[in-house]
């Protein structure tokens, strides 16, 4: 028999956190952090150790950037300008980038500034659960390109939090692009950060994320990708 997998549960109130700047409770939040999580190399006080992204160990994952929830969001034209410049990363450095829809039959198609820099042959997800993981076949989509998953979109405090809680409990490393994803509240969204941040994932501007994709100066990929950080 399996022994039952440890957790954590956080019932209080931690410091103020220095990315998002707010206090949270994060009441009754179970995390396991055992099974597949648990092949994670970990520091000795319990943290995960540190590491930087690797371009030939990541995929790029855009969640739900749709025609009706697009508008509603906080700060919607800046987050559409930071996914836009991680899908030229993407594609200047070869990256697999792949694309969630949540049930497009109500909520509408990716918004056209969005698909008109994927290529056809991008991958797309249709699906109607908040976390990705939860639809059947979602890990034969995501696949084994890159146990370093930088997810992008919306909204931060649903789908980007559940999808994100799952793929750490199934030991992929996640990234989260701050500028990249948001919430129709602003409270929402930074709360979810918090939550994130606590529970194991790197929270990263666009330019961090991308610079460590590119590694060094001087490549082609790098002077490629240098007028887009100019505008």
């Amino acid at each position: 028999m399996s022994p039952t997998p440890p957790a954590i549960i956080y019932n209080r109130w931690p410091k103020e956190n220095n990315i998002t700047g707010i206090k949270f409770p994060v009441e009754k939040l179970l995390y396991l952090k055992q099974n597949k999580y648990d092949n994670q190399p970990k520091g000795g006080s319990g943290q995960m150790t540190p590491y930087t992204l690797k371009k030939n160990r990541s995929q790029l994952l855009i969640i739900d950037v749709q025609e009706r929830l697009l508008p509603a969001i906080y700060d919607n034209m800046s987050i559409v300008r930071n996914i836009k410049l991680l899908l030229k990363a993407a594609q200047v450095l070869s990256i697999p980038t792949k694309y969630t829809e949540q049930y497009p039959k109500g909520l509408g198609p990716t918004v056209s500034n969005i698909l008109e820099l994927l290529p056809t042959e991008t991958p797309r997800f249709e699906k109607i659960h908040f976390s990705c993981c939860d639809e059947g076949n979602f890990k034969d989509f995501l696949g084994q390109e890159g146990k370093q998953v930088v997810l992008a979109g919306i909204e931060t405090h649903i789908c980007i939090l559940a999808t994100a809680m799952d793929l750490l409990n199934d030991g992929y490393q996640v990234v989260i692009a701050i500028e990249g994803v948001g919430s129709r509240r602003k409270e929402h969204h930074l709360a979810a950060l918090n939550v994130l941040s606590q529970c194991g994932a790197m929270l990263l501007p666009t330019e961090s994320i991308i610079y460590q994709w590119l590694s060094k100066s001087g490549t082609f990929e790098f002077k490629e990708m240098l007028p887009f950080f100019k505008e």
